[in-house]
């Protein structure tokens, strides 16, 4: 699929979203089942399609959809499926395994748009399309950059509304 982005970061050269690695879905919503809000905890859920461990999914959000800042969530490691297959990527090993981050405060009565990114690193060298021998080096460290420059990779952002923070008491 074409990047879905809304500050132009393309995604990697060869996208076959049936085979190469690649966000599937995301959904975002509020940890309570309430209405989003900004000050609120929301949840991620993203499915996406990893071919190895080494692979990376990094999560970013952004105060202002119109004009976004990222700001950096978390990095996970998927599952290694072979084949490759959707799955839905978690914090593993941990009680409380959802993605989870506070909503920017949002001081405008008629609410905010904010937005969310998933980035789907592979860690897979540009030069080799079967997978083998992995030794891409960024997929093991921290994104600085939140765009992909991979191959495979894939970016996508989701815009929603969230209601304005609640007022102190």
């Amino acid at each position: 699929n074409a990047p879905n982005t809304i500050d132009g970061c393309s995604d990697g050269q060869d996208k076959n979203a049936t085979y190469n690695e690649s966000v599937s879905r995301v959904i975002i919503s509020s940890i309570n089942g309430d209405e989003l809000r900004g000050g609120n905890v929301a949840k991620i859920q993203a499915t996406v399609i990893s071919r190895s461990r080494k692979d990376r999914v990094d999560f970013y959000f952004a105060s202002n959809a119109s004009s976004p800042v990222w700001q950096f969530i978390t990095t996970v490691t998927p599952l290694e499926t072979l084949p490759p297959r959707e799955m839905e990527v978690t914090l593993p090993y941990t009680r409380f395994p959802d993605i989870t981050y506070t909503l920017p405060n949002c001081v405008t009565a008629s609410g905010c748009k904010q937005a969310v990114r998933v980035v789907s690193r592979s860690s897979r060298p540009p030069s080799d399309p079967t997978g083998l021998p992995i030794t891409r080096g960024d997929a093991y460290m921290k994104p600085n950059f939140k765009c992909s420059n991979g191959r495979y990779d894939d970016v996508d952002d989701v815009v929603f509304e969230v209601l304005p923070s609640p007022r102190p008491k």
